[in-house]
């Protein structure tokens, strides 16, 4: 029987992502820059200050169990750490990883959940040798790793090559507690799914435990189920150089052969009508209203330069923009709203990331107006149960709830949260159960916000900023 929802007396039926596999990494390091804030084991945020490794005094844990859980590949990689100032870059400690753990098991590999081993994963030399930023990289890291780790573990230049490979094509970017990637980790069971756009399952972490799900509970779990290697928030263009750049295939998935839902994300507004959008193609010659059918007087070659000015980069990805960065991102957005349509996919991003920062500063108006251009453009995007939508579907509740807790737009943006976080996480007693960090971490947020929907004092903005602080990032 499907569940209800509860909240509000809202009487809608809950989707519940359902896990049909999960798996620990078979080797996996955290990025440099959290290496004092995240535990080189489990990959959970360290919640107190902990002393470094005592010999590396490079890598940090929550606590001795995990530091124990480690030792026995930290044990050999800690002499490598230990003989440099900064750590290597991260696939370069992965390679090491892998000739100690190649070293160890000799013939007899190590197999995941399906059988597969670490022999089994492709490298596509042929194609990284033919790239030449791909070979540069590799012979910077080849050299880095002579420097880094003893002869006796060193093999030949080919069979580093292929180890670089199958690391650089097969690596998941692990994600920590807000959601941005925190390490890299090498999943060789649950790397032989295939890509797609529009995927069966979608990933989620636990830590460093990488879980597919699924938002159906009739789908029997296989290895043919189809998983996307990027952002499904990403226009087609995007996708697919970022598909061919890093795994050398062009994607010709349903979704990237649909033009209009591309044309959609890359739209420009018409200028003879309030409501009509014109569709941004590759192969548009001229660009017309879909409404009133009025050519706009933006030719098709400024519409992509104007779509490629607002690529999502690392600037609009930051959590922490200065004063400078958020007047810029304002003054771009403006100049750029005239021109590109609310469903335009970019202007949503950077609508998005305007709308968190004016929620944190305070700002009622510029927080709700924001976060509805967000809603408009991402939100029919991205299916029930995927951890992109709760992560959204808070950020656009606390901004509804800063300018009035107690709105029709505020109750119903919280119950659409509450729909997700069921999704997404299960029951909150299961949740509670289970002791998921992240997950319990979602449900106190959801509290806080059904809290405020029911206050009678204005004076919310404290709580707000507490609890954004805990809030998941979704790009």
């Amino acid at each position: 029987m499907t569940p209800k929802c509860n909240f509000a007396n809202c009487s809608c039926s809950i989707i519940r992502m359902t896990d049909m596999v999960q798996e620990r990494p078979y080797v996996s390091c955290v990025f440099n820059e959290h290496l004092h804030s995240v535990c080189s084991n489990c990959f959970r945020q360290l919640v107190e200050v902990t002393p470094p490794c005592v010999r590396c005094k490079k890598v940090y844990y929550c606590g001795e169990t995990c530091q124990k859980k480690d030792w026995n590949l930290h044990s050999i990689e800690c002499k490598f750490l230990s003989s440099v100032r900064i750590p290597p870059s991260p696939i370069v400690r992965l390679i090491a990883q892998l000739l100690i753990k190649r070293k160890r098991e000799g013939h007899s590999r190590s197999k995941a959940y399906n059988g597969r081993t670490f022999d089994d994963l492709m490298d596509h030399n042929d194609d990284i040798k033919n790239n030449t930023i791909w070979m540069e990289d590799f012979a910077e890291r080849y050299y880095e790793l002579s420097r880094y780790v003893s002869r006796k573990y060193m093999i030949s230049r080919e069979e580093t090559l292929s180890y670089y490979g199958k690391l650089k094509i097969n690596l998941f970017n692990i994600e920590g507690s807000n959601s941005a990637s925190v390490g890299n980790g090498l999943y060789i069971g649950i790397s032989v799914h295939d890509h797609s756009c529009k995927p069966d399952l979608f990933q989620y972490f636990s830590g460093s435990t990488l879980i597919l799900r699924s938002k159906s509970d009739n789908l029997t779990y296989n290895d043919k189920l189809l998983i996307p290697y990027v952002s499904t928030l990403l226009t087609t263009p995007e996708r697919r150089t970022i598909l061919h750049f890093n795994y050398f295939f062009e994607c010709k998935c349903p979704r990237c052969e649909d033009k209009e839902e591309d044309g959609i994300a890359r739209s420009i507004s018409c200028s003879s009508c309030p409501d009509g959008i014109c569709l941004v193609n590759d192969d548009s010659l001229v660009l017309q209203c879909r409404e009133c059918r009025a050519v706009s007087n933006i030719s098709p070659d400024e519409a992509h330069a104007l779509n490629r000015m607002l690529t999502v980069h690392e600037g609009f990805k930051s959590d922490h923009m200065t004063n400078i960065d958020s007047m810029f991102l304002t003054t771009l957005f403006e100049e750029m709203s005239k021109k590109l349509s609310r469903k335009n996919t970019q202007l949503a991003h950077l609508a998005y990331r305007l709308s968190l920062l004016h929620t944190t500063t305070g700002d009622a108006v510029s927080a709700a107006k924001y976060a509805s251009i967000c809603e408009e453009a991402l939100i029919s995007k991205i299916p029930l149960g995927h951890d992109n939508l709760t992560s959204i579907l808070k950020v656009l509740t606390q901004a509804s709830a800063l300018e009035d807790p107690r709105s029709a737009n505020t109750k119903r943006l919280c119950e659409k949260l509450r729909q997700s976080v069921l999704a997404s996480n299960g029951p909150e007693e299961m949740v509670t159960a289970s002791g998921d960090i992240e997950a319990i971490n979602a449900y106190n947020i959801l509290s806080q916000l059904e809290d405020i929907v029911s206050l009678q004092t204005m004076n919310i903005g404290r709580i707000l900023i507490r609890s954004l602080t805990r809030t998941r990032r979704y790009m």
